[in-house]
């Protein structure tokens, strides 16, 4: 169990891109259908196994982890820190 301290949106951002979502040349075509929906929120409650966001995508990429993006305290030292 543990709260979510941070969100990388450059690490957000790059694998969305991967996926199709951007260009990384001006020849390269935008898949509309391509998108990250965060499930969790910086300062939400989370466990082993939650979900923490949904990728939409069309291709398979797999040179990423978007888990990186996450930053996740414990609970018990984000109540020592008050």
């Amino acid at each position: 169990k543990g709260v979510i301290t941070n969100i990388d949106a450059l690490i957000v951002s790059k694998v969305s891109n991967s996926l199709g979502s951007g260009r990384t040349s001006i020849d390269d075509k935008i898949d509309h259908g391509v998108g990250v929906f965060l499930n969790k929120q910086i300062g939400d409650i989370v466990n082993v196994g939650d979900t923490l966001c949904t990728l939409y995508y069309n291709k398979v990429e797999d040179n990423f982890n978007i888990t990186e993006a996450f930053t996740i305290e414990e609970e018990e030292d984000k109540k020592s820190e008050k």
